[in-house]
């Protein structure tokens, strides 16, 4: 099972067409940049206001749609076949959360 560490998210690409125009710079036309949300990291380290080191809250959350940059994305299905049926195991990937473009409101 993936835990994903610090700013990372684990994302189970939607191979479906997006509504309206939004064009992503250099992955418009890669497939899947669309995902759903499946587990979080609990946030990268920063240096907090008395220089010591705190946790920055993640921004998404399990279950959100999001756009998401899936060029440079780890392909993380192989490890993540325990308690995922198998037709997901092409559609997992681990970024981290600089790589989310956005959340998709439903």
């Amino acid at each position: 099972m993936i835990e994903p560490r610090n700013d990372y998210v684990l994302i189970q690409r939607i191979d479906e067409p997006l509504k309206g125009r939004i064009i992503a710079p250099d992955v418009a036309q890669e497939k899947g940049i669309k995902g759903r949300v499946l587990k979080v990291g609990p946030g990268k380290w920063i240096e907090g206001i008395n220089g010591g080191m705190v946790r920055r809250k993640p921004e998404v959350a399990i279950g959100d749609i999001v756009l998401f940059n899936s060029k440079w994305s780890d392909l993380a299905g192989s490890h993540y076949q325990e308690d995922t049926p198998a037709h997901f195991e092409n559609n997992i990937h681990l970024v981290q959360e600089n790589d989310i473009f956005c959340k998709v409101k439903q």
